[in-house]
């Protein structure tokens, strides 16, 4: 591809690597030294025309994506035998380069930021209605600034039902593709939190959670499955971040994120707790090495400056007090703190004056003035209590707005406010989603002290009940407990049963026992008692239309319909064809088409051709085919063969005059054409 030029405009200068589905190419625009990048698809895995067709209308709309984390599509095309992306030119390394050179897991702190930026990037697509759909490391490209942009939004959108390689590969790294998506799924925004949920798990640890072959025999077995938390492989993961991951890794798509902006948030949660946390690791270093003790045995210079300080803080409270109480009240003072000034040990040798007398009553107004100012302290305090304020203002948070987020998130915003969370019970809810909060005590906005608990109420989602049994039950009895027991009675299929009379509940969808939410419908499968006696179809063609009713009504087939078909294959008046084939065993109430011959408005015996084109079912078992022609000449079987369920079948027929042709399928009448 080197020096030659795709659509006139993009002149190839070098291939620079090759990846699962597509070529990368350097390039630059004719006439000018911009530099492209070029990704040819590989001509060996796809029909281009159709292809591109089908692709146009998502190209068009990724095209338009402007974001500083998505690698920017600038055109697209086709060649004669594959197609071409031009992207703007970001000179990095995919990830998956990165990851490999590394050999091993990041600090939490780059694998986190990382994981933001990929998460900003998903979240704006998502914004816009777009789906990654293959987001794996090959996607994203590293520059040497750890600065990323994620790519290849448009691959995996449209292109999966034209790859012509086989159904399990479809292009995919299946170490990165949510189970839903391996199953046969449409790729959804909780699929791309899947693959971000992969790709952190990856940086934090250095390992996938499952490798190719587990991942695509885990989506297929679609049963549940418990992911090892990457604590286990890198203890220094920090647990907000782990829980958030393995909510990302959920076998149920609604039991992840939402989006990627859900996702986005909690992760800057994650960011800011581990930054807090490692700010006061480095601070508890600083403090151990400074404010310590030496190996020396010796004390820092600050811890004698704050002892010193404490000391002369204590000796000037006593002098101040001192000038406050008498002489006798000194000396207790004194002695109690093993302390004797020498002033007053002087002052102790000589004879004392006795002291004043204080005036009647005013001990009395001492203690009640105490006991006025306990009180108003007490009234004050139930006052702060009751409206949910404690401590000094100094130690005094606002409890902030937990209620409608995720108990994740929630321990994240009272753990940063110094607060803590405490999750005391759960109710069910329509209006909020599991696992979000419902309600919070105390409430938003309250003055408390820091450490102060704040209790949580979860929501459990919508209510689930257990499945009532209803078999064996009358329909009418099985709709009174379906909707006593909260749920609603949905489709009624009936059948003929041997076993159970008519108007009996053979089998239910769910099955009693299973928890389902409530209100939701529960189907039936009624019985309508034995089936009829089955009948052998008898033979009526080439016999009178009055004769050939009169076989039939004989053997209790009541339900005949006689067509008129123009013909010279048999007498006007006479049966020539019967939808139903002599010998085929039907029940009472099968319709009966006869067709009656009647003389063609036209004695033309010019031959005409078709074709008759037919696909067998699916879902029935193998069938005998049979094509009868009927014209002018009279009739005659043309095709008879087995067939196997999804068969194809085209049959050449020809004939003179007005031509009928009837296909039979298992002795029934299948298809009816006129030539």
């Amino acid at each position: 591809m080197e020096g030659k030029t795709l659509g006139n405009k993009y002149q190839i200068i070098e291939k620079i690597r090759r990846q699962r589905f597509y070529d990368v190419y350097v390039a630059r625009l004719v006439d000018t030294d911009q530099r492209l990048l070029v990704k040819l698809l590989r001509s060996e895995l796809f029909e281009p025309d159709t292809t591109f067709d089908r692709l146009s209308p998502n190209l068009a709309v990724i095209a338009s994506l402007r974001h500083s984390g998505i690698i920017s599509l600038r055109d697209y095309g086709k060649t004669e035998d594959s197609i071409y992306c031009v992207e703007e030119y970001f000179d990095g390394a995919v990830l998956s380069d990165v990851l490999a050179q590394a050999g091993g897991a990041i600090n939490s702190m780059n694998a986190l930021g990382q994981g933001i930026k990929i998460a900003e990037a998903l979240a704006f697509a998502h914004k816009k209605g777009v789906v990654h759909g293959l987001l794996t490391p090959e996607s994203v490209t590293v520059a040497g600034d750890l600065s990323l942009k994620v790519g290849d939004f448009y691959y995996l959108a449209d292109l999966t039902g034209s790859l012509t390689t086989n159904k399990e590969f479809q292009g995919r790294d299946v170490r990165y593709c949510a189970p839903e998506v391996l199953a046969g799924e449409k790729a959804s925004t909780q699929a791309d939190v899947f693959s971000i949920g992969v790709i952190l798990y990856e940086l934090l640890t250095g390992l996938t959670p499952f490798n190719r072959e587990e991942s695509i025999s885990k989506a297929l077995e679609k049963s549940p499955w418990e992911i090892k938390s990457p604590r286990e492989h890198n203890s220094q993961i920090p647990r907000l971040l782990d829980s958030v991951i393995i909510k990302c890794l959920k076998r149920d798509p609604g039991a992840r994120y939402k989006n990627a902006e859900k996702l986005l948030s909690e992760l800057h949660l994650c960011r800011t707790s581990l930054a807090r946390a490692m700010a006061e690791a480095r601070k508890a270093e600083r403090e151990q090495q400074s404010g310590g003790i030496h190996d020396d045995g010796t004390q820092s210079l600050n811890r004698i400056i704050e002892e010193k300080r404490k000391k002369n803080l204590i000796s000037s409270q006593k002098t101040q007090t001192s000038s406050f109480i008498g002489e006798s009240d000194r000396q207790t003072t004194s002695s109690k703190d093993g302390y004797m000034p020498e002033s007053t040990a002087e002052k102790e040798t000589t004879p004392k004056k006795p002291a004043g007398k204080l005036p009647a009553g005013f001990i009395a107004f001492l203690v009640s003035f105490g006991i006025l100012v306990a009180l108003i302290v007490f009234g004050v305090k139930m006052i702060v209590g009751y409206l949910g304020i404690e401590g000094s203002p100094g130690d005094a948070v606002i409890v902030p707005s937990v209620v409608g987020k995720s108990i994740v998130e929630a321990k994240a915003l009272l753990g940063n406010k110094d607060l803590v969370p405490e999750v005391t019970g759960s109710q069910f809810s329509r209006e909020v989603a599991e696992g979000y909060i419902i309600s919070q005590t105390p409430p938003a906005g309250s003055n408390v002290k820091a450490g102060r608990k704040v209790e949580l109420i979860f929501s459990e989602g919508e209510q689930k009940l257990s499945v009532p049994k209803v078999t064996s039950l009358t329909s009418e009895d099985a709709r009174l407990i379906i909707e006593k027991a909260g749920f609603e009675v949905g489709e009624i299929r009936k059948e003929y049963n041997e076993r159970h009379a008519e108007g009996y509940v053979l089998s239910q969808a769910p099955e009693p026992g299973e928890d389902r939410f409530k209100g939701q419908k529960i189907n039936l499968v009624v019985s309508l008692g034995k089936s009829p006696q089955m009948i052998t179809m008898p033979r009526v063609t080439d016999l009178p239309v009055s004769e050939a009713r009169q076989i039939l009504k004989m053997n209790d087939i009541v339900s005949v319909t006689i067509k008129k078909m123009e013909t010279g294959a048999g007498l006007a008046g006479y049966i020539v064809a019967q939808n139903v084939l002599e010998g085929t065993r039907i029940d009472p109430d099968q319709k009966v088409i006869l067709y009656a011959a009647e003389r063609p408005r036209t004695t033309s015996l010019i031959e005409v051709k078709g074709d008759v084109t037919m696909k067998i079912s699916e879902e029935e078992k193998v069938q005998e085919v049979i094509v009868i022609v009927f014209d002018q000449e009279g009739s005659r079987e043309v095709y008879r063969k087995i067939h196997e369920p999804g068969d194809k079948f085209k049959v050449s027929v020809s004939g003179f005059g007005v031509t009928n042709v009837k296909v039979y399928i298992d002795g029934f009448l299948a298809k009816e054409a006129t030539l």
